[in-house]
């Protein structure tokens, strides 16, 4: 039943999209102008472009180049987040909350890792 259904659709659908083909319009370039800097955070066992490893495997790029540089190159303020790629979420986001306002972050001594709770230390500038 199923393959009655889908070879017949399949055959709609390729010639639906050979008589109305998609147009592809460039996006008007100002319209990603911003006042802020774009800011790329990697996920779980990830690194960012403050870890040692980074010039060597970029996290953004690493097959084609890497990507920071290339936005950078056309104008864009970008920046590659360094978090934890093994802490909890809560911790994660607290590291990125203080590389982001230049805050600090305490961890208590007496915490492991899996149930780390980190706090912030606001320094106004």
């Amino acid at each position: 039943m199923a393959k009655i259904v889908s070879i017949p659709l399949a055959i709609i659908m390729s010639i639906v999209s050979l008589l109305f083909p998609c147009k592809a319009e460039m996006p008007d370039e100002t319209q990603w102008n911003t006042n802020y800097p774009y800011v790329f955070v990697h996920g779980l066992m990830g690194w960012g472009e403050y870890d040692a490893h980074y010039k060597m495997f970029p996290y953004w790029g690493m097959f084609g180049g890497e990507l920071l540089s290339k936005l950078e190159k056309k104008g864009y303020e970008c920046r590659g987040a360094s978090v934890s790629g093994t802490a909890s979420a809560w911790d994660r986001a607290c590291e990125l909350y203080a590389q982001l306002t230049g805050s600090q972050i305490q961890c208590p001594i007496t915490q492991t890792p899996p149930h780390m709770t980190c706090l912030l230390t606001m320094r106004w500038s």
